[in-house]
């Protein structure tokens, strides 16, 4: 069979997007189908950051190559994939009857609808929507879970014989604990060694507890001995927790150093490291290297971000005193880290490596031009 899948934009930064698009890829070629990787490119992109040019190239132009590229088509058997269905317009630039999409979420509309809470609703996600309402063209819905199969019959009334759940691969960076770190954990939180333990956290409607709940029933008929543990907010006020991409690497020991940092400098609410940046395509290889103690950290901060966003560690306590994120792009990051030095927040960066990033070649087009230096000039 001959398939082609429809990536985003380099320009969207959608780098979780382009990973799994190259996984499917892998793995549709090793079950022996042809398979043809289909990028969109445009001079626009240079503008990554003004949002009219990037719709113009979502809903404008890259439906506009697709008709330049099926118009020189000469299979008519080819089986079209949209890997992302924040792209779900491009249905009408390709054959309908032969094409599959592939549909990680719906939170946007879900928000958007009050699933979540009052408190949670934003503004009306017109282009999301907008999208939305092509799905049901495709010839098959592909959902990466059960709960995002029900939210595509509940909330967008497409029927579920369209729909298969194909869960997303493990990734080939997974690495098991070793036993001792496995046994080291049990002792920690007195879990006996006589059962399987099944790790279930968060009260957010999108959480996938209905699958976690069968798969802990058939476990317990089949005999298994296993438990469930909830992960439990109370008494947590000053317990740090961790951020990073989903697409990067934590080094194994990146935890256990912080915690152990954290628990060695207890008056420090801000916690990071060091990071390799490292291309797949080509194998270049680079460091960032930020600084270690807290006054070199803010002296370093009045011209570039101190710390590695992906390697922060937080207390809960100070986090909650900033409120967070706002709702801003391009240096939301970097105002975090203000408002943390606004709270009287003290930082710390580490020496060790302690996420390794994945980086392209398009990212210095993605963090340049016109429009960026007008962001950074504001922000200062």
């Amino acid at each position: 069979m001959d398939i082609r899948l429809y990536q985003c934009f380099a320009a969207d930064h959608r780098v979780s997007m382009d990973i799994y698009a190259d996984r499917v890829g892998d793995g549709l070629r090793q079950i022996g189908h042809t398979v043809q990787q289909f990028r969109p490119e445009a001079w626009l992109e240079r503008y990554k950051n003004n949002r009219l040019a990037m719709r113009w190239l979502r809903y404008v132009e890259y439906p506009k190559q697709l008709a330049r590229l099926r118009a020189n088509d000469a299979n008519t058997a080819l089986v079209h994939h949209v890997v992302d269905h924040g792209y779900a317009h491009l249905v009408n630039a390709v054959d309908a009857s032969r094409s599959f999409i592939s549909v990680h979420d719906l939170i946007p509309i879900l928000a958007w609808r009050g699933r979540f809470g009052s408190q949670h609703k934003g503004r009306k996600p017109v282009l999301a929507l907008h999208s939305a309402k092509k799905l049901k063209q495709f010839g098959r819905l592909i959902a990466s879970s059960q709960n995002t199969a029900d939210d595509l019959v509940r909330e967008l009334d497409i029927p579920a014989s369209q729909i298969e759940v194909v869960p997303l691969p493990l990734a080939k960076d997974f690495i098991r604990c070793a036993d001792a770190q496995i046994e080291k954990i049990r002792s920690r939180y007195g879990l006996s060694t006589d059962h399987f333990w099944i790790l279930v956290s968060g009260s957010e409607f999108y959480k996938n507890h209905k699958t976690v709940l069968k798969v802990f029933n058939r476990l317990k008929a089949q005999g298994y001995p296993v438990k469930l543990l909830r992960a439990a907010k109370t008494g947590l006020q000053d317990s740090p927790f961790a951020s990073m991409d989903a697409d990067d690497i934590s080094d194994v020991a990146r935890f256990e150093k912080q915690i152990a940092a954290f628990n060695k400098n207890p008056d420090y609410d801000y916690l990071g490291g060091q990071i390799e940046e490292f291309n797949e395509v080509t194998g270049k290889k680079s460091l960032r290297i930020v600084p270690l103690n807290h006054a070199e950290i803010v002296k370093f901060a009045k011209f570039r971000f101190p710390m590695n966003n992906v390697t922060s560690m937080y207390k809960k306590k100070t986090y909650n005193m900033t409120v967070g994120y706002d709702d801003e792009r391009g240096y939301e990051d970097f105002k975090l880290f203000y408002k943390f030095l606004e709270v009287g927040a003290k930082f710390l960066n580490l020496e060790d490596t302690l996420v390794y990033v994945r980086t392209d070649e398009n990212r210095f087009v993605r963090y340049s031009g016109i429009q960026y230096f007008r962001n950074e000039k504001d922000f200062f």
